[in-house]
C-alpha cells in the first residue's frame, strides 16, 4: 500500500510544485491510500488563513 505522511504543496511552500488541489490528485492518480500533507506555517496572505486566524 502506498503512504506518505510528508508532502507539501507549491501553494503553501517555496520548495515544492503545484496547488494544494495538483498535489491531492495526483496522489490519487499514483494509487496513494494514506496521504499526509504537512504544509510549512504560519501562513501570511490573508486569504490562505481559516475565517478564525484572519486578522480584521
Amino acid at each position: 500500500m502506498l503512504f506518505s505522511h510528508h508532502s507539501h504543496s507549491g501553494q503553501f511552500c517555496k520548495h515544492a510544485v503545484g496547488t494544494l488541489e495538483e498535489v491531492v490528485k495526483a496522489a490519487i492518480a499514483k494509487g496513494f491510500k494514506i496521504y499526509g500533507l504537512t504544509e510549512h506555517v504560519p501562513r501570511y496572505r490573508t486569504e490562505d488563513l481559516y475565517p478564525e486566524e484572519a486578522y480584521h
